[in-house]
């Protein structure tokens, strides 16, 4: 029930404690507004110590479902977020990581919920709780112990979301959508003006119910068996959801296939989104190796192949990730959902559109 212009203040103050040049009173502000919302943060915590969370929605209200948790978690996983960078400030990194495992497994108790919008949130959430982590790491780029218990707080980043379950999902309240327009035109109001009104005849709306049941249902059944197909690789069924999303797409504007148009969710773009979540695992990974290797040579490795372990390839092109370095360091990234190598430029903020690399780099710019 956080009116919205409160929750992007507080949003704000969260985010500018993670930026690198944060101030006294950028720190003294976030300080406050953990105090301000302890209760919030001592529940999530309790909450995030269970093994599932099932908010039990009513998913045959289809289009019509409300989901105002979803903001809410963004939110706390926001304030955790803060709160683990204040926490290594104050020379407490391994608690920061706890905190921040906190963040991941609400992120995991997201995902659970059977709908695509939930895997979105999930990856929304890794993404702010991944940018934390890489601002701890190079906090205590020193410290070898915290490079050890890092190596451990990544791989509790690691679960990825369960696109098919999602799906599942979107097929129910898909159909439970096609039944509203059955039973009662007038409650239809997610489907176009011009169709509204051709619905108001009985017969032809049971033609039409009956026809976008149908093309619903010759849509969801190839795209579930080309996730089974892909056996979880984020690439391979982007690539085939693409596809099937193309030819789609070829239909436009036709007739029996309005209501895709209207309620067929982009599920190739999230599957793009989930390995993009793959491509942030891997950069850490990667940061680990490069930070271990300082440690011992006091100084950081000129190329990926002089680090000890092996380093996976960018889940984008198969090949390795960019690194170069830099007079003061480093600058390691992987070339994102575009495909495309943008320099090592990265989001200049969360509403920041344009196509980006993932980057992580050494003095952070």
């Amino acid at each position: 029930a956080l009116p919205e212009a409160i929750r992007k203040a507080e949003g704000d103050i969260a985010s500018k404690v993670s930026k690198p040049d944060r101030t006294a009173d950028d720190r003294q502000k976030a300080r406050g507004l953990i105090v301000l919302r302890e209760k919030w943060l001592r529940l999530s915590e309790a909450a995030a110590k269970m093994p599932h969370c099932d908010f039990h929605y009513r998913y045959q209200l289809g289009p019509d479902l409300m989901l105002p948790e979803f903001a809410t978690l963004r939110q706390i996983t926001r304030l955790l977020a803060a709160r683990a960078i204040l926490e290594s400030d104050d020379g407490h990194p391994e608690t920061a990581l706890y905190t921040l495992a906190i963040g991941a497994q609400i992120a995991r108790h997201m995902s659970e919920t059977p709908i695509l919008i939930a895997v979105l949130v999930d990856v929304a959430m890794k993404a702010i709780i991944h940018r934390a982590f890489v601002t701890i790491m190079f906090a205590n780029r020193d410290r070898p112990d915290i490079v050890i218990t890092a190596l451990g707080a990544s791989h509790g980043l690691e679960s990825p979301p369960n696109l098919l379950a999602a799906m599942r999902g979107e097929v129910i309240m898909g159909r439970a959508a096609v039944d509203i327009v059955r039973r009662e035109h007038s409650s239809s109001r997610f489907i176009p003006e011009a169709l509204r009104n051709k619905a108001q005849e009985e017969d032809l709306r049971n033609q039409m119910t009956d026809a976008w049941d149908v093309r619903f249902l010759q849509y969801q059944i190839p795209a579930f068996r080309a996730i089974k197909a892909s056996r979880g690789d984020a690439m391979t069924t982007y690539r085939s959801l693409r596809t099937l999303e193309s030819r789609d797409e070829s239909f436009s504007g036709k007739a029996t296939y309005e209501l895709n148009e209207v309620l067929i969710a982009v599920y190739s773009q999230a599957a793009l989104k989930m390995a993009r979540c793959a491509a942030e695992r891997d950069l850490r990974t990667t940061l680990i190796a490069i930070v271990k290797y300082r440690q011992q040579h006091g100084q950081y490795s000129d190329n990926l192949s002089q680090l000890p372990v092996p380093i996976p390839n960018d889940i984008f092109t198969g090949k390795p990730p960019i690194y170069r370095r830099t007079p003061d360091g480093f600058i390691l990234y992987s070339v994102g959902e575009n495909f495309k190598d943008d320099g090592g430029r990265a989001k200049e903020s969360v509403k920041d559109k344009k196509d980006t690399d993932i980057v992580v780099q050494f003095p952070v710019r």
